[in-house]
């Protein structure tokens, strides 16, 4: 490969990298939600689930 061919599929796989890195951030901030304290989605404690698995 010629010099010109590594810096045209360099430039692709910065490419690339950059589009993953944008779905990365995306995902990322969807799933912020879920990470922080507060309102929103909280686990439930296993010990509720079991019991309502065992009452069905």
């Amino acid at each position: 490969l010629g010099v010109e061919d590594l810096l045209q599929k360099h430039a692709l796989v910065e490419a690339d990298i950059g589009i993953q890195a944008e779905r990365v951030r995306g995902v990322n901030a969807s799933a912020q939600k879920f990470a922080t304290d507060g309102e929103g989605y909280k686990p439930c404690d296993p010990q509720v689930t079991e019991t309502a698995w065992a009452t069905c």
